[in-house]
């Protein structure tokens, strides 16, 4: 079976530059307001109708043997392709940005974390769903090494060419198998309600697409009122999955999820959010039962080995954490909320003002995700509550008067910096690991910046996360989709784990790795100069597989970076 077909004027219609749309967005506070709201889009002839056809498709799907599903997603990936440009155009709209005045940043970080991430993730259950029609698992990208199982870079989309130095190791349950096949037959045939996030675009689109074809479930999708501009656009791009009642879209507000999750008809919920959503479900005792898997985020912090950088090394890394806190304006379950450092770094002063210029260059965002305001007042009330968020950062934070930059999600721009004492560097290394561990809440991601010289491994033994980046944003991991992307096992930021294309059984913690810096610098820094060109150009080259791609994603890439 080729890969998708899409024509390359096709392919270049749906990545285009982001044109208008054809109703301007509305204002932020109408948005906000449909969270109160009992208007659910997309019902059609209401739940029981949807979720009575989604049963057909679940079981019609159990014994869909893994050749056809293999079909299906290279239908998907043309219909995806095909809704690229719409899908840009929806996200930029939901951050308030007006058609033809989006920033380069937002629409580079809208192609990453929307349709980009998907059609990797299509390619990357298409090779998978061959070697399993062919009857067996998909192989891994490389032997287990003393880091633990290899899942990228994987071969067949360049990663080794399009990633230089970036690898991702993932440590599993030694006892059981390594890897386990999808659900199939009898272990399928149910039906999951998938309650999406309103942050970014992908996080349903993923979520829906592993309960299909790593679970074997049909879902009934019910997304953020945030994103109603983005209904009808998943309506098209989600069609071979419509057609065969394996999924149904909706949209609406907390009503509308608690209603469906309560139906008869749903099996098993998966939530992608906050810890007082999902504990409200886990209250409710007509939906407790069925809570299956969840993603539910934290307090994501930084730690800094204390090392010695150069000046090139000290504006990367100054301009890599910018980037954590600045992407989506800061409304990530792992955007950079706590930069932990050493008292007796010398360098610590000279890193904290590299990194106070790197965020002065970086525009202001619309306060666009309900809530937001009121979150950043919280942290910093003498910025008051801003339309536009600017990026502070406040220094030298006490562990008791500031307790709730640590003890709470912030979801709102902002760094907090504390510095912790230690004898020497490496006690520092792990006492770091052990606050990361015991006064930051959640364990869904932590970055590591470790300056050529540093060891990262003991902190690394030490610290539990479900995902870890070593001078790379844990971010970079969700985009993979190779990676299992979820909690530490046990830990409070959820339960189980998405994306996982290599099907590991039991996945404990996933290490990224990257070098102290890169050349050309990484098309997701939010100070690369072309960053919405190299993104577009390698997401033409997911849609449709063509090498002819590879020179635009390396040239933009580099003019972006500059050249040297």
């Amino acid at each position: 079976m080729p890969w998708s077909e899409a024509s390359p004027a096709q392919m270049d219609l749906a990545l285009g530059t982001v044109a208008s749309l054809s109703t301007m967005p509305r204002r932020r506070t109408d948005l906000a307001d449909d969270l109160a709201s009992s208007q659910h889009a997309g019902m059609g002839s209401g739940l029981a109708e949807a979720v009575a056809d989604l049963r057909r498709g679940a079981e019609s799907w159990a014994i869909t043997p893994f050749a056809r599903r293999s079909e299906v997603l290279h239908e998907l990936l043309r219909t995806v392709a095909a809704n690229a440009r719409a899908w840009v155009d929806a996200g930029c709209a939901i951050e308030g940005h007006p058609a033809g005045d989006v920033p380069d940043a937002v629409r580079a970080e809208e192609i990453a974390t929307g349709p980009l991430a998907i059609l990797r993730l299509l390619r990357l259950l298409a090779a998978t769903h061959r070697h399993l029609a062919a009857g067996c698992l998909p192989p891994l990208p490389g032997p287990r090494t003393a880091r633990g199982i290899p899942v990228f870079p994987t071969a067949a989309l360049l990663d080794r060419w399009l990633f230089p130095g970036l690898t991702a190791h993932v440590e599993v349950d030694p006892d059981g198998p390594l890897q386990a096949p999808p659900a199939h037959g009898a272990d399928s045939g149910r039906v999951a309600l998938v309650l999406g996030a309103g942050n970014l675009t992908s996080i349903p689109v993923g979520d829906t697409l592993h309960a299909v074809f790593v679970r074997g479930q049909a879902v009934l999708l019910k997304l953020h009122a945030l994103h109603r501009e983005l209904h009808e656009v998943l309506q098209s791009a989600f069609d071979p999955l419509l057609r065969r009642d394996l999924c149904r879209i909706v949209c609406g507000d907390a009503t509308l999820g608690r209603d469906a999750a309560r139906h008869e008809g749903i099996d098993t919920v998966h939530l992608t959010g906050s810890r007082a959503t999902w504990q409200t479900l886990a209250d409710d005792p007509a939906i407790g039962g069925k809570l299956g898997t969840a993603e539910l985020g934290g307090v994501t912090p930084v730690l800094v080995l204390p090392g010695r950088m150069d000046r090139r090394t000290m504006r990367y890394q100054a301009a890599h954490v910018a980037t954590m806190v600045t992407n989506n304006a800061s409304c990530n379950c792992i955007a950079a909320q706590v930069l932990i450092t050493w008292q007796g770094w010398p360098q610590r002063g000279e890193f904290l003002d590299a990194l106070e210029k790197a965020l002065a260059g970086i525009p202001e965002r619309p306060a666009w995700h309900p809530g937001v305001a009121e979150r950043f007042a919280r942290y910093f009330p003498e910025r008051g509550r801003p339309h536009r968020l600017p990026w502070p950062v406040r220094r030298g934070l006490d562990r008791t008067r500031d307790a709730t930059f640590f003890a709470d999600e912030m979801f709102a721009p902002g760094l907090g910096e504390i510095a912790l004492p230690a004898r020497n560097a490496d006690e520092f290394g792990r006492a770091a690991a052990q606050f990361a561990n015991d006064e930051v809440a959640g364990q869904l991601g932590i970055d590591l910046i470790a300056p050529a010289g540093t060891d990262p491994e003991p902190a690394l033994a030490e610290l539990r996360y479900g995902v870890i980046g070593v001078n790379v944003w844990t971010g970079v991991g969700y985009g993979l989709m190779s990676p299992p992307w979820g909690g530490y096992p046990g830990g409070t930021s959820g339960s189980g784990s998405v994306h996982n294309t290599y099907l590991l059984a039991a996945p404990r913690k996933t290490v990224l790795r990257a070098p102290p810096r890169t050349w050309p610098t990484p098309a997701w820094f939010a100070t690369h100069g072309r960053s919405a060109a190299t993104l577009a150009a390698l997401c033409r080259f997911y849609g449709d597989g063509g090498l002819r791609r590879i020179p635009r994603v390396v040239w933009e890439g580099v003019r972006g970076s500059g050249f040297r």
